[in-house]
């Protein structure tokens, strides 16, 4: 009786034991499936963030405006922050796409980009694509174009300018002059560019017609009126004269210069050591 009962609990316990090894089995397997499951969930979500955004172009443009703005910059820009332009194309704004295009989106400049796709992906690119123009349905338009541009619905072409230069190569502490060039650029103005020195005839012209003594300085001449924030701020940097835009009063910011009357070269406070 006594063997009978010693060998039914030897049973019991390794029916019990057995139990608990199969239950922690079990757990362990459920443990690990879910672990695994949650690792791959977080590798998936790190591939989908390091996954570029993919964007389709359409670029819209007059081809009889070989100066026009320059938007291919837009791209290279887009490109370094996680966005892969998986297709680019070229509209003719006098083509029945283009016109449609122009009528679809309301646009009154060009050339422009429309982008289609994950626009939204990448926060930052989202952010940066707001700065430039509008998101609408999913689909961008650039806005802020540049001069010289185009008027879709004549053809014209506006913002044309020429930057005229003016620099003292004697002063080789004075600014750089091609900052105002940079400076412009900000203001959507992309003008023909030339330079001058002041020893030269050209340069002696300059200083001459509009009165300069301060250099390095810059005359700014053509449909500057197409740039209304420029001309906002004018009249705090400098003067207008026959017809021309002429930086006299925000030389002394821009570092160190020369004054032509006294042929002194000046060091503003702002830069002295």
């Amino acid at each position: 009786m006594n063997e009978h009962k010693k060998k039914s609990i030897n049973f019991w316990l390794l029916a019990f034991f057995f139990g608990l090894l199969l239950g922690s089995l079990s757990f362990g397997s459920i443990f690990t499936w879910r672990t695994n499951g949650l690792v791959e969930i977080k590798n998936k979500e790190a591939r989908e963030t390091k996954r570029p955004a993919k964007i389709e172009a359409i670029v819209l443009n007059d081809k009889n405006c070989a100066d026009c703005f320059d938007i291919s910059p837009l791209f290279g820009a887009l490109e370094k922050e996680n966005v892969k332009i998986e297709s680019k194309r070229d509209v003719e704004r006098t083509s029945d796409e283009g016109k449609n295009l122009i009528e679809k989106y309301a646009i009154i400049k060009l050339p422009t980009v429309i982008l289609r796709g994950e626009l939204e992906k990448e926060k930052k690119v989202k952010d940066f694509l707001a700065t430039l123009g509008e998101i609408k349905d999913g689909v961008f338009i650039l806005r802020r174009v540049g001069g010289p541009y185009v008027v879709p619905s004549s053809g014209e072409i506006k913002g044309r300018t020429e930057l005229i230069l003016i620099a003292d190569k004697t002063c080789e502490k004075c600014y750089d002059v091609l900052q105002h060039k940079l400076i412009l650029n900000r203001f959507g103005v992309y003008p023909k560019i030339t330079a001058v020195d002041v020893g030269a005839e050209e340069g002696k012209k300059y200083i001459k017609q509009f009165g300069i003594t301060l250099v390095p300085t810059f005359v700014l001449m053509g449909d500057v009126k197409e740039f209304p924030d420029l001309i906002g701020i004018w009249p705090q940097v400098g003067i207008e004269k026959n017809k021309a835009y002429v930086f006299t009063k925000g030389v002394a910011e821009m570092g160190i210069f020369k004054d032509l009357k006294s042929n002194k070269i000046i060091e503003p406070n702002a830069v002295k050591k």
